[in-house]
């Protein structure tokens, strides 16, 4: 090493301590997530980690490890949804930085165009008392900008302290002009190819919203019987399907026909009824006419189709074709008018020919017409009828489908695309993880309707098409008005008012954030993956694919990751319209008051606001968990691949893991200081059979790590560490050195603790990607015993298959042997705990046909002693007398004793746990001789039942001497 390079590195080390608390802090100071998270993200980015080396050099982009952080929305505070995201990607992330990639991860946040305004007009509502409609368009977009300026920095603080190492640098906003020009590129030369057309088509409506709305932003609700529901403030009634007479006209032998429905509402839009062909019922009926009930004058006939299922309600159907989509194929298919009676706000129109209904909202309308129904004497009852009602997430009001002109991108014409697509997976060119998400994938692309890509809103990306002429005008596609008026020839021109669908931008950001020019593929792309809940795989991920590829002729992406959906305790989807969003640094720093601040953020709905009690009742107290633990947590949840209900008792679980690790540390640097050791040989190979063991179960996790990312199952790692930590380094290796070191053998203790300081110094590496503060923090206490190392542990080596350590099978053998001893000594002792008993003595009776286990356990028999908790240990020397022995045989090849005098001597308790033991006999009895059982039940549940009832068993037997010895 030249004496520059170990003068930098000293200035870097000098550097890197300069945030951290002294030594003697760490050794007296008990674990503090907060305070060890405090100042190391500030520290890494003044010390430029996050970013990459050499992005724009085409000859290293195989070295490049390239990808976006899925913009979060600007409507508040991001949930657990984001910090699970956030999680994921960042542990992949440091795990390829530290494996000598080039990364780039770019952060930015999204318009959210419905999401947005949604939140914003209920804030303006709340705070100003004002209505969208109440202030211009140009104001109402200005009060949205203040709200995205307002809220950027607490979500930016939020990601900062989730620990995402993001190249912010390229931070971006999809409103920012750059991206917006290609948004508007690429509208404008999909229209210019014919691929996006404007069409009058049945659409998922918000009446509160007064816009379309994606699938996606629609929640179902189940309502298995009559329940009432807030709408709009005011509680309506689903679940019941109503029946109303339709009296027949001309009839003499059957005067009406009685349909079911469950949106009497939309009785005056009616346009026919209809009943299943096969239905032997109203074969009579068939091309007959009749009455609608609320207007006798309107004439509606009587038309047979497949659809109707027979079973349903009475067997027969009104059609409206204006308020449902099946009605609205039911009208196309048969050639029937189309009558729409409510106004984009959900009130009643003119078209209802009912003056005293106009203006009033369709829902309120209900109560009237059953009413009129039932004056007219054409209500004939209703039954319960369970079934999923359409609710707008952002509004929570009940979703119509209305009849709207609209843009749409033909997919029709791009099948060829999506053909490219499928086939690039199927040849293997990009993968998706779990793979079990790829026929869902091929599904889509198969059966891919046209989009709506239209939205009927002010904020977002005005769409970039004018129409020529006033009647019987035609539409164009340009940038701006200058150039319209270019190309309609000079004739007046007039810009749509409608604004692009939020995933017709987000679908182009592999193209976008790198603002390219329509020509040249920028060098970033593709992104080597994109990662994000399996919730929105359809809405971004499979469009960006289609619509990037298109643009390109290249995926934008080589693999998709994808992870489960996470939800509250009561299982549902974490939303801010719901109430049920906790933010991330509540369960960081152990404050809640963020939950409690929903409301005033404007982003609860008013049905919805009762649920925030609820919520914070669960989580007021919790002490600081860290980001640390909350990351852990959330990965480990993964291994659920397809919901997440969270629990934040194992995020309590991931700190215990932590704290393991840093006692572990402490202890190490405790006793270097007691050794007056200074540096430390990390080729120091120690011959013993516990630090033999150690680094064998290391080599073997660095082996599981190393799968566990680069199969995408990160669940695996946090498995792994979690064991490795908390059993093998903590509960086994640490407890065995602990009663070694005491004898102040300096050879021994050398030995010890430099297998004890290579541990460390891999262990925390492997951590880092999931947990990067703690490890970074342990990391820089470890350097001052090398040389030199690199200036942070993001940047040091990932440990691989090459690390030096070797495998030992037969010291993984020799002291799982002794552990297995060990705890069902201790599983003995913990059975009979309910009693003061002292255990005086433990005896081992060995067969094992290897002498080495009986060297083992005679050579280590104080330490096996002491991790017991017994006074002595003797082995193959036990008496006659088995009147105070507890025993266990625990193979054919060993078997345990206690003895445990004055056993028992409390007879009430006595009699009370003899009779709960043969409770217990009995029942595990009777379920070992069940023959389901036998044949369903795993092996695994079956040995240990057996092995329970021998306990119990072995227990009673011992009272029962207890008892002989006592009479005598």
């Amino acid at each position: 090493m030249t004496f520059l390079r170990l003068l930098i590195c000293q200035r870097n080390y000098l550097n890197t301590r300069s945030y951290l608390h002294t030594p003697s802090y760490f050794l007296n100071g008990s674990y503090d997530p907060v305070m060890i998270e405090k100042n190391w993200y500030k520290w890494w980015q003044e010390n430029h980690l996050f970013l990459p080396k050499n992005t724009k050099d085409k000859f290293f982009r195989d070295n490049y490890v390239i990808s976006i952080l899925p913009p979060p929305n600007i409507t508040g505070t991001l949930h657990l949804g984001h910090a699970l995201t956030i999680s994921i990607q960042d542990a992949l992330i440091r795990w390829e930085r530290m494996r000598g990639k080039d990364v780039m991860w770019i952060p930015g946040m999204d318009h959210a165009g419905i999401a947005t305004q949604s939140v914003v007009e209920r804030f303006l509502l709340k705070t100003q008392n004002l209505r969208r409609k109440d202030i211009t368009r140009d104001a109402f977009i200005n009060e949205i900008w203040k709200w995205k300026c307002l809220h950027t920095n607490h979500i930016f603080h939020q990601i900062a302290s989730m620990g995402a190492s993001l190249d912010w640098s390229k931070e971006f906003f999809t409103l920012d002009a750059p991206l917006s020009k290609v948004v508007m590129d690429c509208f404008i030369q999909l229209f210019n190819e014919g691929l996006i057309y404007r069409d009058i088509k049945m659409v998922n409506w918000s009446c509160t919203l007064e816009t379309a709305i994606s699938d996606i932003e629609i929640e179902h609700k189940v309502v298995p019987k009559p329940t009432e529901i807030i709408i709009r403030e005011e509680p309506v009634e689903f679940g019941v399907l109503h029946q109303v007479a339709y009296r027949l006209v001309n009839s003499f032998d059957i005067d009406e026909i009685v349909i079911s429905t469950s949106r009497v509402e939309t009785i005056p839009g009616d346009k026919a009824i209809s009943v299943n062909p096969n239905d032997m019922r109203f074969l009579g009926l068939h091309g007959k006419y009749c009455h609608n009930p609320l207007n006798p004058d309107i004439i509606i006939p009587i038309i047979p189709d497949e659809m109707v299922d027979p079973n349903f309600g009475t067997g027969a159907i009104k059609i409206a074709p204006a308020h449902d989509p099946n009605d609205y194929k039911f009208s196309i298919r048969h050639k029937i008018p189309i009558l729409s009676i409510f106004d984009t706000d959900g009130r009643m129109n003119a078209l209802c020919q009912l003056p005293e209904l106009q203006h009033l909202d369709r829902l309120k309308c209900r109560k009237y017409i059953l009413s009129k129904l039932k004056d007219k004497g054409l209500y004939r009852g209703f039954q319960s009828y369970k079934t999923s009602i359409p609710l707008c997430s952002r509004s929570g009001d009940l979703i119509e489908y209305f009849l709207k002109p609209q843009w749409f991108v033909l997919y029709l014409k791009t099948k060829p695309l999506a053909l490219n697509v499928y086939n690039n997976y199927k040849v293997g060119k990009f993968k998706i993880n779990p793979s079990h998400y790829s026929s869902q994938w091929i599904k889509w692309l198969e059966n891919i309707e046209d989009w709506c890509i239209s939205r009927q809103l002010s904020w977002g990306h005005q769409i970039p098409a004018w129409y020529v002429g006033s009647n019987n005008g035609y539409w164009i596609a340009a940038t701006s008005e200058e150039n319209a008026l270019k190309i309609s020839g000079g004739k007046e021109v007039k810009q749509d008012l409608d604004v692009l669908d939020t995933w017709f931008s987000s679908a182009l950001l592999p193209l976008s954030v790198f603002h390219w020019d329509g020509k040249n593929i920028p060098v970033e792309y593709p992104l080597n993956f994109i990662e994000t809940g399996s919730d929105i795989l359809f809405f971004w991920i499979l469009r960006m694919a289609l619509l990037c590829t298109h643009f390109t002729g290249k995926l934008p992406f080589n693999e998709i990751i994808l992870h489960p959906l996470i939800r509250d305790s009561q299982g549902r989807k974490m939303s801010k319209s719901l109430g049920n969003v906790i933010d991330p640094l509540c369960i960081i720093k152990g404050d809640s008051k963020t939950l409690n601040d929903i409301a005033i953020d404007g982003n609860v709905l008013e049905q919805n606001k009762h649920d925030i009690k609820t919520i914070n009742s669960g989580l007021s107290g919790i002490k600081a968990m860290g980001a640390d633990s909350l990351r852990f947590a959330l990965i480990d949840y993964t291994k659920h691949t397809r919901q997440i209900n969270m629990d934040i008792a194992n995020v309590s679980s991931a700190k215990h893991t932590c704290l393991k690790l840093w006692n572990a540390t402490r202890f190490f640097l405790y006793q270097t200081k007691y050794y007056g050791l200074k540096t430390i040989d990390m080729n120091l190979r120690s011959t013993h059979i516990f630090d033999k063991y150690i680094v064998s179960r290391l080599k073997k996790a660095i082996d599981v790590c190393n799968m566990g990312f680069e199969l995408r199952k990160l669940f695996e790692v946090t498995e792994c560490l979690r064991k490795f930590i908390v059993y093998d380094l903590c509960g086994i290796y640490l407890e065995f050195i602990k009663q070694e070191l005491k004898k102040n053998d300096n050879e021994r203790a050398i030995y010890a603790l430099s297998t004890l300081y290579s541990v460390l110094y891999i262990v925390v590496k492997l951590l880092h990607p999931i947990s990067p503060f703690i490890t970074e923090e342990l990391y820089q206490y470890l350097l001052k015993f090398v040389p030199c190392s690199e200036i942070s542990i993001m940047i040091s080596n990932y440990p691989n298959k090459d690390t030096f350590f070797h495998l030992d099978d037969d010291s993984l053998e020799r002291v799982e042997n002794i552990m297995i001893l060990i705890h069902e000594f201790r599983s003995m002792i913990s059975s009979i705990k309910y009693i003061n008993c002292p255990v005086f003595e433990g005896f081992v009776e060995i067969n094992h046909k290897n002498n080495i286990f009986k060297e083992d356990v005679k050579n280590f028999r104080n330490i096996i002693r002491d991790m017991i908790g017994i006074s002595d240990l003797r082995l193959n020397d036990i008496n006659n007398d088995l009147t105070d022995m507890y025993s266990r045989v625990v193979n054919s090849e060993l078997v345990l004793y206690l003895h445990t005098k004055d056993l028992f001597l409390d007879n009430s308790k006595q009699i009370s746990r003899v009779k709960w033991l043969q409770k217990q006999e009995e029942a595990i009895s009777n379920i070992l001789k069940s023959e389901k059982y036998i044949q369903n039940a795993p092996i695994y549940i079956q040995e240990k039942n057996i092995k329970k009832l021998e306990d119990i068993q072995n227990e009673l037997r011992l009272i029962c001497n207890r008892q002989k010895g006592d009479k005598n």
